[in-house]
């Protein structure tokens, strides 16, 4: 359990300079021919009251006759709150008379004076408005005396963008002391987030004294408070009770969704059954996780067992096809903020994995070694794939981005919870791959695979390959094609592995070409493969593929002493080239140590 975070906050006082209470007897409407409408709202001491105008009611007068009463604040534009008068009046005799207010405080009957910054008159039209309404003034103080602390409790779980009441209990209870003049100071063990911090705090009520907070983000800290004419004297303050309340935090979120297949999971967000046309719109096809569907039907639309109460919990894999582009509305949902991580339970075999952080996370970084287990996979739909060999990751999956889900394979006889990091330990923000481990898809004659292309597919096979070649395997890529249309990319050159992803449905036949990355030449591999599970070959037992044709001269240089030469050059025949011969174009260097690599001089 946490104390609540709030960042160093100034309390205002919503003390009023008393008036000579008038009479507050509404008029009756069938005295007046006219009315003037007034949209008003309160600040007290400079300090707008916000939610506090609900602890208010607000009169207008004309000379000392009432002509409008608003006992109660209504909702204005964003949720302010705010009043609302229909001032009575004679369309000659009260049109340019001033208007005077008065605001009573409900809890003891107080009335104060409280005015506007410019005079508000009758003019038969209105002032202000919901969005911008006229600002009614008052002020007030109230010395303090006799304090030595005080006791506090929350009224419940301090959600993010959501407003729980902190209560202070004063030591001695009858002490005397002004809410203008206390202010708070919150310090925090850690800071995870910059934007955590008070998003409002208004003064609620004066007796019992209560705050209306409001969080963003919430996370542990310390409650310190002082008197603001005496800033470095700390008023001490104990949790009533002995209790502490626990933080949790809303997390918003929308779903922004592309046309034809996408594995997604919603981090800190759920889709209940109510909520998937809000979250799919009118183009959704098909939804599936684990366990549940959701079709659209054209005719009966949304259909299926996610309709059945269940939806899509937060931290959920799914696969979802949309029949083209949307972004949903705004979904808000709330995560608690303790040290509990994530946990998703495995077993023998396929599991449908989500990304649970609101940022994406370095693969590395997201599990603790000691439960991952030998031959385990981690399947992206796009991003690549990625295997557990004993001691780290090995593959072209190295960040699992946000709001994605994955495949988990699981060895054999493998069951028990995963647990995943607590994102609050991680670094800020987004973390990518610290070295890419793809060779750039801008060297000459690369080639990648489309999203569109990609999305046309709900799933895809992965592999894990050798290359039988004998010139450097990092100047070729792997092309894996069904027909003659690119559906995979993978490149040579990693411990002796290719790792390659094909978009393809079940039952397509894969053939592999491979790529020359200077010259852009494709030569012919000899095997084929059909598309009929998620995963071929591992890291013990990679697919082994072989290329027939490979660029000539590489294999039949002469044999020439090198000894301490300097590095030797051949062209593309084979044939020697002195150190006066161009250097330009595509050329073949032999090191003094034997080895061989083909290069592009410029």
């Amino acid at each position: 359990m946490k104390k609540t975070l709030l960042l160093l906050t100034t309390l205002l006082s919503l003390g009023l300079g008393a008036y000579a209470q008038s009479a507050w007897t509404g008029p009756d409407a069938h005295q007046y021919n006219d009315e003037t409408v007034v949209y008003a709202t309160l600040s007290i001491n400079g300090h707008a009251a916000g939610a506090d105008n609900a602890d208010y009611a607000v009169a207008a007068f004309i000379g000392d006759e009432c002509r409008a009463v608003a006992e109660e604040a209504m909702t204005g534009v964003g949720g302010t709150t705010l009043f609302v008068l229909r001032v009575g009046g004679d369309r000659e005799a009260d049109q340019g008379t001033t208007l005077r207010f008065e605001a009573r405080y409900k809890a003891k009957g107080t009335t104060y004076a409280v005015s506007a910054a410019t005079a508000v008159t009758f003019n038969s039209e209105s002032w202000g408005r919901p969005s911008l309404p006229v600002v009614l003034s008052g002020e007030g103080y109230t010395p303090h005396t006799s304090v030595t602390g005080f006791e506090w409790s929350l009224s419940g779980q301090p959600y993010n963008r959501e407003t729980v009441q902190l209560r202070l209990t004063p030591r001695p209870a009858n002490a005397t002391f002004s809410p203008a003049d206390l202010r708070f100071r919150y310090t925090s063990d850690y800071n995870w987030e910059q934007v955590w911090q008070i998003v409002d705090l208004q003064l609620a009520s004066r007796e019992p004294l209560i705050y209306n907070v409001t969080f963003q983000v919430p996370m542990g800290a310390d409650i310190k408070a002082y008197w603001a004419d005496e800033p470095d004297v700390e008023v001490p303050l104990w949790p009533a009770g002995e209790t502490e309340a626990y933080c949790a935090m809303t997390a918003w979120f929308r779903l922004d969704l592309k046309e034809g297949w996408q594995w997604r999971s919603n981090p800190c967000g759920y889709l209940w059954d109510d909520d998937l046309e809000a979250g799919f719109g009118p183009y959704l096809i098909e939804a599936r996780t684990q366990d549940e569907l959701l079709y659209n039907d054209p005719s009966w639309g949304y259909f299926g067992t996610m309709m059945e109460g269940n939806g899509i919990d937060d931290k959920m894999a799914y696969k979802v096809r949309m029949a083209q582009d949307y972004r949903s509305r705004t979904f808000g949902s709330t995560v608690g903020t303790g040290g509990d991580p994530f946990e998703l339970p495995v077993s023998e075999g396929w599991t449908w994995m989500p990304s649970p952080y609101l940022y994406d996370r370095l693969l590395q970084n997201i599990f603790q070694a000691d439960q991952l287990v030998e031959g385990m996979v981690i399947i992206s739909k796009e991003e690549g794939s990625a295997e557990w060999n004993g001691s780290q990751w090995e593959g072209d999956l190295e960040v699992l981005p946000t709001e994605q889900s994955f495949l988990l394979y699981m060895p054999e006889g493998a069951s028990f919870n995963l647990r995943f990091n607590p994102e609050r330990y991680m670094p800020q923000g987004n973390e990518t791959a610290p070295t890419p481990s793809r060779r750039s898809e801008q060297a000459e004659g690369a080639a990648s695979v489309g999203h569109e292309v990609a999305r046309r597919f709900r799933d895809n096979l992965t592999m894990v390959a050798t290359l039988s070649l004998a010139a450097n395997q990092a100047d070729y890529q792997l092309r894996a094609y069904v027909g003659d249309e690119l559906r995979g990319v993978g490149h040579a050159g990693q411990a002796d592995r290719v790792f390659v992803t094909v978009h393809a449905d079940g039952g397509e036949r894969v053939s592999f070409r491979l790529a020359d990355l200077h010259t852009g030449a494709e030569y012919a591999v000899d095997e084929t493969v059909v598309v009929a599970q998620p995963r071929l070959g591992s890291l013990r037992q990679p697919v082994e593929l072989h290329a027939t044709a490979l660029t000539q001269g590489i294999a039949d240089l002469p044999t020439e002493a090198t000894a301490t030469a300097a590095t030797q050059r051949y062209d593309l025949q084979g044939r020697s080239l002195s150190s006066s011969s161009p250097s330009k174009g595509i050329v073949i260097r032999r090191a003094a140590d034997g080895s061989v690599r083909k290069v592009v001089q410029r």
